[in-house]
């Protein structure tokens, strides 16, 4: 049986061909988690707003506070003469 021998400087570039790769995704694993951190900040901040304009909470946002109190106005018209 013949013994198959490598020499040092084919084991290092086996090894930078495994470990290259290898550290390139796991840095860019800890750049998508960062992201994602971010975007659920973000999300969570929309849908706290969200929350608030379904709940009439509307002291922070005074154009949809308008809005609401003009179609009010307007249904009230219009269901006042209905009858």
């Amino acid at each position: 049986m013949d013994v198959v021998t490598c020499n040092n400087s084919t084991n290092i570039y086996i090894a930078l061909m495994i470990m290259f790769p290898l550290c390139w995704g796991i840095y860019e694993i800890k750049k998508f988690r960062e992201q994602f951190n971010d975007f659920k900040l973000t999300t969570d901040k929309l849908l706290k707003k969200v929350d608030d304009i379904t709940n009439n909470k509307l002291d922070n946002y005074p154009f949809i506070n308008d809005c609401k109190k003009f179609v009010d106005k307007f249904n009230s018209f219009f269901s006042k003469r209905k009858k």
